[in-house]
């Protein structure tokens, strides 16, 4: 019986000694989608500084969450039941939308994908200390000159993202988050997930009303790696008039390239800009203002927006 006591007491300790790399990020999956935790994390990137809440909760319904900012700009966003809801108390506003994003940590880290080991390289490297909890870290470096890579911090007792480095070629830190604070298992109270009443809170409500989306445009050059994975059109201005979105990934980072019809004072936009992480091309094609925008290198937008090209009757 004290064999068995001790060795309970040394569980989470041992809970998992895997040095399997893509096992680590399995679990770190399921754990950053499923668990119910309630915590504070940093955020830097383009050379500022956020302080988030997160309050999470998994449930028959899905994922829920509530982010709210802690310095900067107040704003908040709500996740429950496929909804997203983006709020500026200053400015009484509020934008509402289908959810697309699987999580709501900004590392976009949440879901990696297995096949992912075909383009970054995998290692599990040493234990770290993060909020208080012990994590392992994970280098998630990439094959090529296509993409960024990542060094992760994974609790050890549940899986838990509890830090995420987004680094450039040389392996230079250009995005970071870490918890500073978290706890799991709290009471996760439906009102913090409900959505302030439209009267008290906004000033506009945008549609997420879809429309057809035109199969001539076509993307004849992609990175390896990158697949088209969803092609939606719907209204992202206030006149309503339809973007084609186009979302190409390698299974870790997402691209999305926007296909507008810029009204007649519209500006058109060329050239590349950039972010901290998020780099964003811009062309015109045949009256059509093309702009690609993701957190991967320069290299990439360039190619992507480079070979779009439409391959159906003349719109």
């Amino acid at each position: 019986m004290r064999l068995a006591v001790l060795t309970l007491g040394l569980l989470p300790a041992l809970a998992f000694p895997s040095d399997d790399a893509q096992q680590w990020l399995d679990r770190m999956s399921r754990a950053v989608q499923t668990l119910n935790y309630e915590g504070t994390f940093v955020y830097s990137h383009d050379g500022k500084m956020e302080t988030m809440k997160i309050v999470h909760a998994y449930g028959p319904e899905g994922p829920r969450e509530h982010l709210i900012s802690l310095s900067g700009e107040a704003r908040e966003m709500i996740r429950n039941r496929g909804i997203l809801t983006c709020i500026w108390p200053g400015s009484r506003s509020v934008v509402v939308e289908q959810a697309r994003s699987k999580a709501g940590m900004p590392s976009g880290l949440a879901m990696p994908e297995p096949a992912i080991a075909n383009h970054y390289e995998l290692l599990v490297g040493p234990r770290e200390r993060v909020a208080g909890l012990n994590c392992r870290t994970v280098d998630v470096r990439p094959r090529d000159a296509f993409r960024f890579g990542y060094r992760l911090c994974i609790a050890e007792d549940n899986g838990m993202l509890l830090k995420s480095l987004m680094l450039d070629a040389s392996g230079t830190p250009i995005e970071q988050l870490m918890f500073t604070s978290i706890e799991f298992d709290g009471a996760a109270e439906s009102p913090r997930f409900e959505s302030p009443p439209e009267h008290e809170a906004a000033s506009g409500r945008f549609s997420d009303e879809s429309y057809p989306v035109d199969p001539g445009w076509q993307l004849t050059s992609l990175p390896p790696g990158f697949e088209l994975r969803s092609v939606v059109s719907r209204p992202m201005h206030e006149d309503g008039e339809p973007v084609q979105q186009m979302i190409v990934s390698d299974g870790l980072a997402s691209v999305s390239v926007f296909i507008a019809e810029p009204s007649a004072d519209e500006q058109y936009y060329q050239g590349v800009t950039d972010t901290g992480a998020l780099h964003a091309y811009a062309r015109v094609l045949d009256g059509y203002q093309i702009t690609v925008v993701g957190e991967v290198p320069e290299a990439t937008v360039r190619l992507i927006g480079g070979g779009l090209a439409y391959e159906g009757e003349a719109p």
